[in-house]
């Protein structure tokens, strides 16, 4: 790990931790610049932060450049994004294909998006029982080590 990537590493972890406190100007304000380096666990927390202020293309522009790196968060966002048509067209088949890419990374939320979706139906797909029980498994498997991964993040962020 590079020392610039160590140190916007760094700098996330404190911009959590003063949006957790309420500090949401200063927060933004690291997050902002830590996306605008390429950071992109920075750029999804950004683009969250906007989607929920209904910033929707802001919220597009950042969620696009963490999915170009290939990070899982970023291609999840932009397939809800492009799912719900916030801040972009409805684009039923682009949706699935951002939400598939990120859960073939076993990102987890993604997983459980597609097991509904096939289970269910969903962003213009028809209900497929074969596909829906193949990632509910998947999201199955996936949820002990979820479980483990955040309890590991709050301990980190304790400290």
């Amino acid at each position: 790990m590079s020392p610039a990537y160590a140190d916007m590493a760094e700098d996330h972890e404190k911009a959590i931790q003063m949006w957790q406190m309420g500090n949401v100007v200063d927060a933004m304000g690291t997050f902002t610049v830590n996306a605008e380096k390429g950071y992109a666990p920075s750029q999804v927390w950004l683009a969250n932060l906007m989607d929920q202020a209904q910033q929707d293309e802001g919220a597009v522009k950042w969620f696009t450049k963490a999915a170009e790196q290939g990070f899982a968060a970023g291609e999840y966002g932009l397939g809800v994004m492009y799912g719900k048509g916030e801040g972009v067209k409805q684009d039923s088949a682009k949706a699935i294909e951002y939400v598939t890419r990120a859960a073939e990374k076993d990102y987890i939320d993604a997983v459980v998006a597609l097991a509904g979706i096939y289970s269910k139906g969903g962003f213009g797909v028809e209900p497929n029982a074969e596909k829906g029980e193949y990632w509910t498994a998947r999201a199955a498997a996936l949820a002990p080590k979820e479980e483990q991964k955040q309890e590991t993040g709050k301990k980190k962020r304790r400290k």
